[in-house]
């Protein structure tokens, strides 16, 4: 079971088999990774589209340690879909495999090599 309370997603889904990626008038799906750090903090997730900025999140939130109390990785999909009977969007964050992506140092070297000062986005070297 999934603590949702302050997740900030509308459901928080663990599946066997992430929907793939999808794009319409009334639903985009993403595929990618969700990291999560827990603790004084509440339950915080964070979904990102490679696994190096997600690995360099829940790495930083371990450098917390009186705050966060708990990290992790999973394979995910973030869906986007539009909801008639709310007037709104309904997010859902789908939570795949779990990853042990936090420990390994070459992730978090990839991460440092795709970050550049000028922009918050990260772009790995190959894809420059």
């Amino acid at each position: 079971m999934v603590d949702e309370s302050s997740s900030g997603y509308d459901r928080i889904v663990e599946v066997e088999k992430l929907p793939r990626r999808h794009t319409s008038d009334g639903r985009v799906c993403v595929t990618g990774y969700a990291a999560n750090i827990a603790g004084r903090v509440g339950n915080l997730w964070a979904f990102f589209t490679d696994l190096e900025p997600a690995a360099a999140f829940i790495r930083a939130g371990r450098m917390s340690a009186p705050d966060i109390s708990s990290v992790g990785v999973h394979r995910a999909a973030r869906e986007v879909k539009f909801v008639e009977s709310r007037m709104g969007d309904e997010v859902t964050l789908y939570l795949g495999e779990y990853l042990q992506a936090g420990r390994n140092e070459e992730t978090v070297r990839r991460w440092l090599r795709g970050v550049h000062p000028a922009s918050s986005s990260y772009l790995p070297p190959e894809r420059r």
